[in-house]
C-alpha cells in the first residue's frame, strides 16, 4: 500500500484535494445554520465532524507514508503510526474549536453578525471532538484493513516487493545509525585524549 501511495502521488494527491472542497462546499454551504441541539442541523454538522475525522486521517497518512516518515523518522509498526496520526488530529480538532470560540465571542459578532455563530454548548464542543476523533479511528481501521488484506491478496506481488523494500530501508537506517554511532565514539575518544593532553601540558607549565 505505501509502495502504491509512493508510485501514484498525483493521483492520491487530487482525489484528497478533490474530497476537501466537495466536503467544504457541502458543510459550509448546508451546515453552517443556528440549528439546535440534537436537532437536524446538529446531526448534520456532528456527521461532517466525523467525516472530517476520517478524511484526515486518511490525509495525514498519505502525507506520512508517501513523503514525511520517508528516510525522516522509523516506525516499525503500522500502530505506531496511526497513534501519531490520531495525535495530530485532536490537536487540530482542538484548535479548531479554540477558533469556533473566538468566532463566537468576537468575529462573529464584530464583523460577521450575518453568519451563524459555531458552538451551541460546552457539550456540542465535546461532541465535536469525539465525533471527530471516531472518524479517524474508522479511517485507520479501513486503512489497516485495505492495505493489510485486500491490497495482499489483490496485489500479491506488490506487497512482497513492498515488504522486501521495508527491508531494505530499515537495514539502511540500521547502518545509518551504527555509523552516526562509530563516529560518536571516536569523537569521544578524541575529546579524552585532548583532555588528557592538556592535564599533562598544565601539570608540566606548573
Amino acid at each position: 500500500m505505501v509502495r502504491f501511495m509512493r508510485r501514484h502521488p498525483r493521483t492520491l494527491f487530487t482525489g484528497i484535494v478533490v474530497f476537501w472542497l466537495g466536503f467544504g462546499f457541502v458543510w459550509t454551504y448546508y451546515g453552517w445554520t443556528n440549528s439546535k441541539i440534537f436537532g437536524a442541523g446538529w446531526w448534520f454538522d456532528t456527521a461532517g465532524h466525523f467525516l472530517a475525522g476520517g478524511g484526515l486521517a486518511w490525509s495525514l497518512m498519505f502525507f506520512f507514508r508517501a513523503y514525511l516518515f520517508r528516510g525522516l523518522f522509523r516506525f516499525d509498526r503500522g500502530f505506531e503510526v496511526g497513534l501519531v496520526v490520531i495525535g495530530c488530529i485532536a490537536l487540530l480538532a482542538t484548535f479548531w474549536e479554540v477558533f469556533e470560540l473566538v468566532w463566537d465571542y468576537y468575529l462573529q459578532p464584530a464583523h460577521f453578525h450575518w453568519l451563524a455563530q459555531a458552538q451551541k454548548s460546552a457539550l456540542d464542543t465535546t461532541v465535536d471532538i469525539v465525533a471527530t476523533l471516531a472518524g479517524a479511528a474508522a479511517a485507520l481501521a479501513a486503512f489497516s484493513y485495505i492495505s493489510t488484506l485486500l491490497y495482499t491478496r489483490i496485489f500479491p506481488d506488490e506487497a512482497q516487493q513492498e515488504e522486501i523494500e521495508r527491508l531494505e530501508e530499515m537495514i539502511e537506517h540500521i547502518a545509518l545509525q551504527m555509523r552516526h554511532a562509530k563516529k560518536n565514539r571516536r569523537m569521544a575518544t578524541f575529546r579524552r585524549v585532548l583532555h588528557t593532553f592538556k592535564q599533562k601540558a598544565a601539570e608540566l607549565a606548573s
